[in-house]
């Protein structure tokens, strides 16, 4: 889906953008057809938004991390540190993400 656009005119964009991520929006008037508009528009990606993470502490060994919150994309990473997690994107508000700490 590329969006919506109201009966009053607003349009609303997909939660994700689709591939490639330009779309053309179209208008025409209603009494005369013939009589219409069109412009390109460039959707981004929108910025992910964490409400929560569970658990908030771990001790050393194997660990798996769920994360809460929104506009998670299907290829989000989880990053420990600057090592990456091997991240599972349960939904567009849902990762969870395993890996192993460390004392160091």
């Amino acid at each position: 889906m590329t969006g919506l656009i109201s009966t009053a005119g607003l349009y609303t964009a997909p939660e994700f953008p689709p591939t490639p991520n330009t779309i053309t929006i179209g208008v025409s008037e209603t009494a005369t057809p013939s009589i219409k508009t069109s412009g390109v528009v460039t959707l981004d990606n929108p910025l992910p938004q964490i409400s929560s993470l569970s658990p908030t502490q771990f001790p050393v060994g194997a660990f798996t991390l769920t994360i809460s919150g929104a506009h998670f994309a299907t290829n989000a990473v989880v990053l420990f540190g600057t090592t990456q997690l091997t991240t599972t994107r349960t939904s567009s508000t849902q990762l969870s993400a395993t890996g192993t700490a460390t004392s160091a």
